[in-house]
């Protein structure tokens, strides 16, 4: 084994090392013991990386279902809510007390509906502020100095094919 690979091996164990203080030091302990190699630790990270992949897949999902659920019980309630505000108003009750809630019609406070946002005196028009990126990016491609403004290196990003 020559110095770099050995030099390379070392920091990924060191790494790793650092990276499985969150799972505890059992796992640390296993790593150490096993004895991982440079190419092997690569493969745990990536096998470890799609594990978490597949996770938040599933997680994302769930959300997406508990979402839709949590939106039709919020429908249901709207509409229940509604019901007992009809049926208040038909039965020409302002206030039921029942022995498990009090339930009461109010009036709404006002709100404000915009029919014409064209028309509206420029005194209530607010005008939100914020820099155009895509225009800044393209004239400092062009090579033209703006204050305040600078190009990023980009860094670098990582590709994973799996197929």
């Amino acid at each position: 084994m020559n110095l770099l690979k050995a030099q390379m091996e070392a920091a990924v164990v060191a790494q790793i090392a650092e990276s499985l203080r969150e799972e505890g030091e059992d796992a640390i302990a296993f790593a150490i013991r096993e004895g991982t190699t440079f190419e092997e630790a690569i493969e745990s990270i990536v096998t470890a990386l799609s594990e978490n992949e597949l996770l938040l897949a599933g997680i994302e999902s769930r959300v997406r279902e508990m979402r839709e659920r949590h939106d039709r019980f919020e429908s249901r309630s709207e509409k229940l809510r509604e019901a007992l505000r009809d049926l208040l108003c038909r039965a020409n009750m302002r206030k039921l007390v029942l022995p498990e809630c009090t339930l009461s019609l109010s009036a709404k406070p006002q709100s404000v509906v915009i029919a014409d946002e064209s028309a509206l005196p420029e005194q209530f028009i607010r005008i939100k502020k914020e820099p155009d990126k895509a225009a800044i990016k393209e004239a400092l491609k062009r090579g033209e100095q703006i204050t305040g403004a600078a190009l990023s290196n980009g860094g670098e990003t990582l590709t994973i094919r799996r197929k």
